[in-house]
């Protein structure tokens, strides 16, 4: 179970199928994980994005964790040396960039020896993006997710970095943009909301069928697709941007 981080609190309901499929399709993801590795988790370990994918997919893989007790923005510096991989929101790596130039040099090097920094929860504009690669001299990719698909739905790949956006769909993921009024997949850079199709979906919110089934709906095709409440637009090549005003 885990319970939501935004609205009106609620405890989502997985399955022992859910999480193992978190871990099964992100294991396709291109980032450095594996033996010989070490992740930073400078998150709340009760949110899908790290447990499930900060969290239960590395130790899937063999990869160390190094796990925070605190979520202050200063704990990135305080381990730096110690890990290979960092998961973290982007205020992490804000305070990181705005404190840069009062590191050791010992500490630069330190950061230099991260081979990929990932972000979640909150927006990296494109700019902000290359501006920390950089200064970090290092790849920081960005991506999105809710606890009722077990964190991330979308991310970018390490090797493909498409700055401004929320990356592409997990392995075995399908993801549209929606129109809910005509009930119709949307084309190519048309926004709508986004909806995903994917064996990380949630299976119910506890007490609460309602809600369940405003956010679990079968669509014409005559599958379950889970409602992200979030407005987004998908490009050619697959990458997906959203509008972040409208996001939860």
């Amino acid at each position: 179970m885990l319970v939501g981080t935004t609205g009106k609190p609620k405890t989502i309901v997985h399955s022992d199928y859910s999480a193992t499929s978190c871990a099964r399709m992100l294991s396709y993801w291109d980032l450095p994980l594996g033996r010989g590795k070490t992740i930073a988790v400078f998150l709340p370990p009760w949110i899908a994005y790290a447990l499930g994918n900060a969290i239960i997919t590395p130790l899937a893989l063999g990869t160390k964790l190094l796990l925070s007790p605190t979520f202050d923005p200063d704990v990135i510096i305080k381990h730096l040396g110690k890990f290979t991989i960092s998961f973290a929101a982007p205020f992490h790596y804000r305070y990181l960039r705005d404190n840069f130039g009062k590191l050791s040099q010992k500490q630069v090097e330190y950061v230099k020896q991260i081979e990929c920094m990932v972000s979640g929860g909150d927006k990296i504009s494109a700019e902000e993006n290359k501006e920390f690669e950089a200064t970090f001299n290092t790849v920081l990719v960005n991506g999105y997710g809710n606890n009722e698909g077990w964190g991330a739905l979308t991310v970018n790949p390490v090797n493909h970095n498409k700055y401004g956006t929320i990356g592409i769909p997990k392995y075995g993921e399908t993801i549209i943009s929606y129109d809910d009024k005509s009930g119709r997949e949307l084309r190519y850079g048309e926004e709508g909301e986004i909806c995903v199709l994917a064996d990380t979906m949630f299976l119910y919110y506890e007490g609460n069928m309602e809600q369940t089934n405003d956010v679990k709906r079968v669509h014409a095709d005559g599958k379950v697709w889970l409602h992200t409440g979030d407005l987004g637009s998908i490009d050619e090549d697959g990458y997906i941007s959203l509008r972040w005003e409208m996001s939860m």
